[in-house]
This record gives structure tokens, C-alpha cells and sequence, in this order.
């Protein structure tokens, strides 16, 4: 057997596994947590380094800013004093400001547009104060003698006096990038605040401002202790250096808003107005450190400069570090003592498992005579539960085997006994399986020949309903050919009736018209009239034409009526002869109408009238036959109905013998069947006999083997 398959070693193994997997995440879990916590830790310690610092100089900026204020209030109210006082007020007001010991202020400068100051330009042209412009341009600066005094130079040269120009033309506070400026001997970075003075009017009419010295940033800049190697810089608003520890770095480009990686998310932040944190690496250092970046505001001129504070990470991190290996011992040691004390346990559970399936496996080998070691069965723990329970299971074995070995002795006997009964009761059961199916074969047969009878019984039925279905539907088309004669006898009758009245109308009708058409005889004669008529006209016309011809010139009208009338004599005789021709056609018609009326009078009266009689006598023989095949009919639907009725009685008796014969043929068949599995049953039930034999046979010999 394996060595990881005994239940110690499977023990052991888990146990171990287990205690390292949650140890083992513990000791990550606080790793993680307390690497997060000291991260969060030293972003906050980082920033609120930055901006501590930061603040540092954002006073000084602001000192400065301040100062030039009360410069820019005072030149804004100079036009309040008498012209002739304004450049002695403005020269001890700019002095002043230089000796004052509040801040690093260099020089203090105002410049004037031309005649806004005091209109005397004129009067100070190319004096020690003013260039050829006579223009206020008054510089006061220290040196290693005292304040000096001088002019500006270049103010309205673009770039080079753009520390005035800027201010003058937009309006507004500015501020002008760091330059190089000589003191006493030696250059130093400065940087120029510059204010617009403005009038009461509203116009600009020049700029004030101060220099400051950057060189004192760098002395504040190198006050900051951060760790042991940690430091801060200044950066201009364009990422120029102007204060480090390492004067190498001084006015060149950061190197970490340069970072393609993090230069814009730091220079974005900044612009919101935000502080930034980061870990990043350090080309100074040559390695990851912490950096902060916070905005550092220049006075009130809107324009924001950055204070950077770096610490290497490993210094930072140095007391989470200790407290992560100081973590990581402990958990070693807890893990030597947890692997002890589980060696211990699983020693103690697993000898006594042992030592049981050591018995057990005695047992098992029919050996009875075994017992459990008293120490373990002592235990009030599951493995003295166990152990008892084993004894009690060994005595209990040594019971059975002892009953068995009496048992098996009477079993022999009794089997043999039901052998020789169930012997018997077999061969019974096979006479009796023989009878049942030949009964079952005689039910079958009969309860086939019921079904063809049932069969010829359906077809008779069949042939009877249709029998009455056709003399049903007889007797109703008798009914309705009856229905059809009557209605014709009726329709010939109503014809007869109307034929008559129609022969009497016309006949009537026909013998007045052949009265009227007499009157054509009277248009004859009144067309002979007109024509005796005309010809007096034209005679009467004759004469008068004659007349007009003696008449001479007096009697042509008379000549051209006369002419007329001849005219119309003439066209109505030709009117007569026309309707005279015309008369004689109609008479010609009437007389033709008159016979054809007289002949079709005379055939409705004899013709028609006895075909309406011959069509009447055909319906009455016509409805007397339908009745009779009604009646016919009717009979024969009733005597097919009562021998439908008839059949059918016959029918569910046939099928009742049927059912009554398939029934008895399927219980004759489960009897049979059920006789075969008694007889199939008997015969398992003797060889479970025979080895029922063979097992008590079998149990005898594997009880022998126990050792009481």
C-alpha cells in the first residue's frame, strides 16, 4: 500500500496543506494591505511635504506680489498731487521699496507713457533720470554700494521690454520668465512682477514692477530634509527648473513633465488646479521614488508655478518592508509549531486506527479469538467509540457464527422435505396447464365464429338502413311530385281562365278595330274633294294670271299670286295622289290584319283551348300516380324500419355471445397462463430450493472456518 493512502500521512498531509494555504494567504493578505497602507501613507506624506513647501515659497511670491500692490495703489493715486511733486514722490516711494528688508526685492521700477505722468517730459529729456523721451523710467536697484539709481532701457523693443509692454497692452498682472541679471559683478536669475497703473479715468497709463532674486528659492529649496536623500525643485509654468539640490539641473527642462508617459496627466492636473502623485522613477535618484507636484500661485498675476517634492520608494517603504519580513518570520515560525502539533495529533489518531484495522482485518479472516487493546476502548473520545464499538461488534460476530452453525443443521432436513412436495405440486400444475389451454383453444374458436357472425349480422343491418333510406327519400320525392301535379293542375286551370279572357279581349279589341279601319274609306273621299278642289284652284289661278296679263305693269303682284296659288294647287294635288296611293296600302294591310285576327281568333278558340284541356287531364293522371307511389313508399319505409328494428335485436345478441365468448377465451388464457407461471414458479421455487441446499451446504463450510 502507498504511504499517502494510510489515513496519518493522508492526515498529515491535509492538515499541513491546509495551515499553509490560509497562512500562506494571511501572510499575502497583510503583505497587500500593509504595502497599500504604506502607499496611501506616503502619497499623503509626499503631498503634504509638497505642499508645505510649496506654501514656503508661494509666501515669499506672495510678499513680493504684496509689496508691488502698494506700489501700483500708490502710482495709480499720483495724479492726485501737484504735477511738479509727482516723479519726487514716485522716485522715494520705488527707493523704499528696494531698502525694505521684507523681501528679496532687487530693483523697483515704474515707466510712464509720454506726458502721463506730469505733461513735463520736455523738461527731463536726457537728464540722469530719463532717456532723449524725457519720459518716467526711474530704476532703483541694490548693490554692494547702497541703492543706485538709473533708467529702463529698451521697454518698447518686443521681447526685451516686454516686461512693460505685456502689462501695458493686455491690462493685466504679469509676471516675465525667469533672464540673467548682474549683481554686483556676478549673474543671477531673477524674475519681473509687473502691474498696469491705470488713472481714475480708466486708461492705462504705464506699468510698475519689482525684480525678484530666484537664487533665494534655491536657499529655501535646499532647507528641505526629505529621508535621507529626498528633495524638492521648483519649475516654472513651462517646466524650467529653477530651484534643485543639484545645480547641474538648474534652468534646463524637468525631466518628469517631459515624460511622454505621465507629462500630460501631471501638466493637466496642474492646470485644474490639482496636486498630482505618483510613483515614478528617478533619473536622479536611479530609482522608483514617490513624487508630488502642487501648483504654486505667483501673487495675483494668474499664473501658476509647481513645487515637486521626490522620496526614493525604498526609503519610504524601509519600516513597512521590516514589518512585512518581521510578518513573514512569524508565519514561519507558526508554521514550524502548527506542523509539530499537527504531527502530534495525527500520531494520536492514527495508531489507534491502526491498531483497530489490525483486528478488523483478524476478523475478516474468520479469526474471532481477537480483542481491542482495553487503553483505546478507555478513550472518551471518537476513537474509544470506535474501539467499543469494534468489540461490540466482534462479540456480537462470535453470537452469530455459534446460531448459524445451530441453524443450518435443521435447514438441511427441511429443504429436503420441500423438495419432495413441491415434486408433487409440480406435476398437478402441469395436468391442470394442459386442460386449461385446450379449453382456451375451444373458446377461442367459438368466440371467432360469434365475431363472423357479428360480421354477416353488420352487413344486414347495413343493407336495411339503406333500404330505408332510399324508401324514405322515396316517399318524400313522392310527396313532392304529388306536391308538383297538383301545383300544374292548378297553374292549367289559371291558364284556361286566362287564355279565355285574353281570346274574349282581343276578339273584342279586333272587331272594333276592323270597324275603325272603315274610316280609311272616308279619307278616300275626302282626298276626291281636294282633288276637285285643286282643280278649281288651278283654274281659278288660270284666270287670274289672265287677268294680270291685261292688267299690265298694275297687275304683276297680282300675276305672282296668282302664280303661287297654281303652285300650290299643283303640290297639293300631287299630296292627294300620294295619300290616295298610300290609303290604298292600309286598306290592302287592314284587310290582310283583319283575316290573320280572324284565323288566330279561331285557332286559340279551337286548337289551344283543347290543349289546355288535354294538359289538364295529364296532371290529374299525373298527381294520382304520385300519390300512389307515396303510399308505396311510406309502406315500404315502415316494413324497413320494423325489419332494421329487428335486426338489430338480433345484432346485440350476436355480439353479446361474442363478448361473452372472447371473454371466456382470454380468462380461460390468463387461467392457463397464470397456471404455467405456478407451474414455472414451482420449479424456481424448487431449484432455489435445491440451492437453498447448496447455500446452507455452503454456510456450513464458511462458518467452519471461524475460530470461537
Amino acid at each position: 500500500m502507498s504511504k499517502f493512502k494510510k489515513i496519518g500521512p493522508k492526515m498529515l498531509l491535509s492538515l499541513l496543506t491546509t495551515f499553509i494555504v490560509v497562512l500562506g494567504a494571511f501572510l499575502i493578505l497583510v503583505i497587500v494591505r500593509t504595502t497599500a497602507l504604506a502607499n496611501n501613507m506616503a502619497d499623503e506624506l509626499v503631498l503634504n511635504a509638497a505642499q508645505n513647501h510649496a506654501n514656503a515659497m508661494s509666501t515669499e511670491f506672495n510678499m513680493a506680489d504684496e509689496l508691488l500692490l502698494g506700489l501700483k495703489f500708490a502710482a495709480d493715486q499720483v495724479e492726485t498731487l501737484a504735477p511738479e511733486n509727482r516723479r519726487k514722490f514716485l522716485d522715494n516711494m520705488l527707493e523704499n521699496a528696494v531698502a525694505s528688508d521684507m523681501t528679496v526685492v532687487l530693483a523697483a521700477w515704474a515707466c510712464f507713457e509720454p506726458n502721463a505722468l506730469d505733461g513735463m517730459d520736455d523738461q527731463y529729456k536726457n537728464t540722469g533720470t530719463s532717456d532723449a523721451t524725457g519720459r518716467y523710467i526711474s530704476y532703483f536697484n541694490t548693490s554692494s554700494s547702497g541703492i543706485q539709481r538709473g533708467h529702463l532701457t529698451d521697454y518698447d523693443v518686443p521681447g526685451a521690454g516686454d516686461y512693460y509692454l505685456v502689462a501695458r497692452d493686455t491690462g493685466k498682472p504679469y509676471v516675465v520668465p525667469p533672464y540673467d541679471y548682474e549683481v554686483n559683478g556676478s549673474v543671477t536669475k531673477i524674475i519681473s512682477f509687473a502691474y498696469p497703473i491705470i488713472n481714475s479715468a480708466g486708461k492705462i497709463v504705464g506699468v510698475v514692477g519689482v525684480d525678484y532674486d530666484l537664487d533665494y528659492m534655491n536657499t529655501i529649496n535646499d532647507a528641505v530634509k526629505l529621508y535621507d536623500s529626498g528633495f524638492g525643485k521648483l519649475l516654472t509654468d513651462t517646466g524650467v527648473t529653477v530651484a534643485h539640490k543639484d545645480r547641474t539641473l538648474l534652468y534646463t527642462a524637468d525631466t518628469d513633465l517631459a515624460n511622454p508617459t505621465v507629462g500630460t496627466d501631471i501638466t493637466s492636473a496642474l492646470k485644474a488646479g490639482n496636486p498630482y502623485i505618483n510613483k515614478i522613477y528617478s533619473a536622479v535618484l536611479s530609482s522608483n521614488a514617490f513624487k508630488a507636484f502642487v501648483p504654486v500661485p505667483l501673487g495675483n498675476s494668474g499664473i501658476n508655478w509647481t513645487y515637486s517634492v521626490v522620496i526614493p520608494e525604498k526609503e519610504v517603504m524601509a519600516e513597512t518592508n521590516q514589518m512585512v519580513t518581521l510578518v513573514v518570520i512569524i508565519g514561519f515560525v507558526g508554521l514550524l509549531a502548527a506542523a509539530f502539533i499537527i504531527v502530534m495529533l495525527s500520531t494520536s489518531i492514527s495508531n489507534p486506527i491502526k491498531a483497530m484495522c489490525e483486528v478488523a482485518s483478524k476478523i475478516a479472516g474468520g479469526e474471532l479469538s481477537v480483542n481491542v487493546d482495553k487503553k483505546y476502548q478507555k478513550r472518551q473520545d471518537e476513537i474509544g467509540d470506535l474501539s467499543k464499538d469494534l468489540q461490540i461488534m466482534r462479540d456480537g460476530l462470535v453470537e452469530t457464527v455459534s446460531g448459524i452453525n445451530n441453524a443450518t443443521g435443521s435447514l438441511q432436513g427441511q429443504v429436503a422435505t420441500i423438495n419432495n412436495a413441491l415434486g408433487v405440486l409440480n406435476d398437478r400444475i402441469s395436468d391442470t396447464s394442459a386442460a386449461t389451454e385446450e379449453l382456451s383453444a375451444s373458446m377461442e374458436e367459438t368466440g371467432a365464429s360469434a365475431e363472423e357472425m357479428n360480421a354477416t349480422a353488420s352487413e344486414i343491418e347495413h343493407a336495411v338502413e339503406t333500404v330505408s333510406e332510399k324508401a324514405e327519400e322515396g316517399a318524400t320525392k313522392s310527396s313532392e311530385i304529388h306536391a308538383r301535379a297538383s301545383e300544374l293542375g292548378k297553374s292549367v286551370n289559371d291558364s284556361i281562365d286566362k287564355s279565355n279572357n285574353i281570346f274574349n279581349e282581343i276578339k273584342v279589341a279586333l272587331e272594333k278595330a276592323l270597324e275603325d279601319s272603315k274610316a280609311v274609306d272616308e279619307i278616300n273621299a275626302l282626298a276626291d274633294a281636294i282633288l276637285g278642289i285643286t282643280s278649281q284652284t288651278t283654274l281659278l289661278a288660270l284666270n287670274a294670271s289672265i287677268e294680270a296679263a291685261r292688267a299690265g305693269e298694275a297687275g304683276k303682284g297680282f300675276a305672282v299670286v296668282a302664280n303661287e296659288i297654281s303652285a300650290l294647287a299643283d303640290n297639293s294635288k300631287n299630296t292627294v295622289t300620294q295619300i290616295q296611293a298610300i290609303t290604298k296600302v292600309v286598306m290592302s294591310a287592314v284587310n290582310a290584319l283583319a283575316k290573320s285576327s280572324t284565323d288566330l281568333l279561331t285557332f286559340v278558340a279551337e286548337d289551344v283551348q283543347a290543349d289546355y284541356k288535354d294538359m289538364l287531364v295529364a296532371a290529374e293522371s299525373y298527381n294520382n300516380d304520385a300519390i300512389y307511389v307515396s303510399d308505396m313508399t311510406s309502406d315500404l319505409s315502415a316494413t324497413s324500419e320494423e325489419l332494421l328494428a329487428s335486426v338489430q335485436v338480433m345484432l346485440r345478441a350476436i355480439n353479446e355471445v361474442s363478448m361473452a365468448a372472447q371473454e371466456g377465451a382470454r380468462t380461460t388464457t390468463v387461467v392457463a397462463e397464470q397456471t404455467s407461471d405456478i407451474s414455472a414458479n414451482a420449479s424456481t421455487v424448487v431449484n432455489n430450493m435445491v440451492e437453498t441446499q447448496h447455500t446452507s451446504e455452503e454456510l456450513v463450510s464458511l462458518v467452519s472456518k471461524f475460530k470461537l
